[in-house]
């Protein structure tokens, strides 16, 4: 995630926010910076590890306090930052090790929870598991960035399909272990991509790459 640069005293006083926390609130607004916009109640209990009571004591906290708010209704219910800031400054102070392992969690966690439907949410799965940067899910991150590209193109969001798609195709390339992966379709489909795109000498080079 990036982070803009932030004044230190803005910065400062967001961190000291956050640092009046509760252990369980912490924890939650750590996990829902990780998940980011609508983190859904069932997905933040389900990661945090905490008891109900503690899940429902430490989201009160975080309302209470004005860092989430709840939106949604009994049936699905969701949380939002009140600010963006607020996402961005926890989410930077997490350190990136921790992010990963976060993001890796959050990903298997939702992956669990849809089930068959799974692929039906790769544009939120490859985000998670991309961000993960973890080998053993290398596979994964390649699987829902290839399906989140292929939903793209469906939608003709021709830019948003080849950002997923070079993502897909970066991972194989740094992983030479990730052998079982449709590395051609993802060549020919990133370049037909670059194509749509006017970025032909990019195409060119995907093309060529497909071919050797």
């Amino acid at each position: 995630m990036e982070t803009p640069h932030l004044p230190y005293t803005i910065r400062d006083v967001i961190k000291a926010r956050v640092e009046r926390l509760s252990p369980a609130a912490r924890k939650l607004a750590n996990l829902a910076a990780i998940i980011g916009t609508r983190a859904e109640h069932e997905t933040l209990a389900s990661v945090a590890g905490l008891s109900e009571a503690e899940t429902i004591a430490g989201l009160d906290e975080l309302r209470e306090q004005r860092v989430l708010e709840e939106t949604g209704s009994v049936d699905a219910i969701h949380y939002d930052f009140t600010h963006p800031l607020l996402q961005q400054v926890i989410y930077s102070e997490l350190g990136q090790a921790r992010a990963r392992l976060l993001h890796a969690t959050v990903a298997e966690t939702l992956e669990q929870g849809y089930g068959n439907a799974a692929a039906s949410h790769a544009d939120e799965l490859a985000v998670h598991f991309a961000r993960a940067h973890s080998q053993p899910l290398a596979r994964k991150a390649v699987k829902y960035l290839y399906a989140a590209g292929r939903g793209a193109i469906g939608r003709y969001a021709n830019r948003e399909a080849a950002n997923y798609l070079a993502a897909a195709l970066d991972h194989l390339d740094k992983d030479p272990t990730i052998i079982d992966a449709p590395r051609d379709e993802i060549l020919t489909t990133l370049a037909r991509t670059r194509q749509r795109l006017g970025e032909y000498d990019a195409a060119m080079e995907l093309w060529t790459r497909a071919r050797d």
